[in-house]
């Protein structure tokens, strides 16, 4: 059972610094039949914190009024809430029942966040990830323009947790689970068993029902994939060089980035920046300023998660870079040799794709 409910305390201040700040919060209470905590968030002067007190025994502590307290929290976000949450709800469970086996299904920032969480913990911890590495993805796009190599935004998962001795890393990929049996199934089709999962396989790109769109017009969520895009987008200058057709040459030189969020503002505003400034001078026979970048959103604005200020101080920066933003627009069909953007077909190879996400399917 959870229980929400608001609260002020005057404790946190004086009367008058109380009513000045209005200092409030929440508290949430937990009951899982064995254990009883409440988590308190108060805001205060200095930023919102939270304090987690645990009742580990509800008849002892009701008779003897003891308690204990774990940790107190800055919150930073919404996310930060989550985490609490999370870590408290595993935390609680797992203190009366030593050697305990937790299987993390994901190696990004969720899954490493909690098991960072049961370093202290008397549990084993096996974190599964496709790959051996987690991938600081706000950056991925500076190695799609070769801004960055991979190295440089990606880290060792078994190097983060070296130290960290109850947690093992298995590269796998987990194809389903058997909540029954409590087992993961891997690719190769071995099992590990489980007392606690948690289930952090991140997104993927979605293209709404037009999953044929993807080998022409790829996302950005690996570095495989930034690796790839990086290719596209040199080899078409490239191509441009040395062909003399006209229209090809055009071709070549037009980018397309559908979906007008962080990552599409961010490739947009590289490739722009690559063609004017980086390979101004590196070309003889075409001149890469001629280079065309359109970036298609559905939406009324660019970033329309955003605040309307950022949003318009990003659809302004993004046109003084030379790209042509088209709003209210959306694609139609994507092939090999172009893109349906609106009424209008552009003949391009290079179509890439953030316009959406989708959880993974593991």
């Amino acid at each position: 059972m959870v229980q929400l409910n608001w609260w002020s305390d005057p404790r946190e201040g004086s009367h008058r610094n109380h009513q000045k700040h209005r200092l409030s919060g929440c508290r949430v209470r937990f009951q899982d039949g064995r254990n009883n905590l409440s988590v308190h968030f108060g805001s205060c002067v200095s930023g919102t914190k939270a304090a987690v007190v645990v009742d580990v025994n509800p008849k002892e502590a009701s008779k003897s009024g003891s308690r204990e307290i774990w940790d107190v929290y800055q919150l930073t976000s919404l996310s930060s809430f989550y985490r609490i949450f999370l870590e408290v709800k595993i935390f609680t469970r797992m203190r009366e029942t030593l050697n305990s086996r937790v299987v993390i299904i994901g190696g990004g920032f969720g899954g490493l966040n909690v098991a960072k969480t049961l370093a202290k913990t008397a549990v084993d911890v096996i974190l599964i990830d496709r790959t051996n590495h987690h991938l600081f993805q706000p950056l991925l796009y500076q190695v799609a323009t070769g801004a960055l190599s991979p190295g440089e935004i990606a880290e060792p998962i078994r190097a983060i947790f070296k130290r960290q001795k109850n947690v093992r890393v298995i590269m796998r990929e987990v194809i389903t689970i058997d909540n029954r049996e409590q087992k993961v199934v891997l690719k190769n089709k071995e099992t590990i068993d489980f007392d606690y999962l948690i289930v952090a396989p991140g997104a993927r790109h979605s293209y709404f029902g037009h999953d044929e769109w993807e080998k022409y017009a790829p996302g950005l969520k690996t570095v495989t994939d930034g690796l790839k895009i990086r290719e596209r987008i040199l080899l078409s200058f490239e191509r441009a060089e040395v062909t003399k057709d006209a229209a090809k040459q055009n071709a070549y030189l037009t980018f397309v980035i559908v979906g007008a969020g962080p990552t599409g503002v961010e490739m947009a505003g590289a490739i722009s920046e690559i063609a004017h400034k980086t390979i101004l001078e590196d070309f003889r026979n075409i001149n890469p300023t001629r280079t065309r970048v359109l970036l298609v959103e559905g939406c009324d604005c660019v970033l329309p998660s955003y605040s309307s200020i950022l949003s318009q101080s990003a659809l302004e920066s993004l046109q003084g870079l030379g790209v042509e933003v088209r709003l209210h627009t959306r694609v139609s069909n994507i092939t090999v040799d172009g893109v349906q953007v609106g009424e209008e077909w552009i003949y391009t190879p290079n179509v890439i794709w953030a316009a959406g996400n989708v959880v993974s399917p593991l």
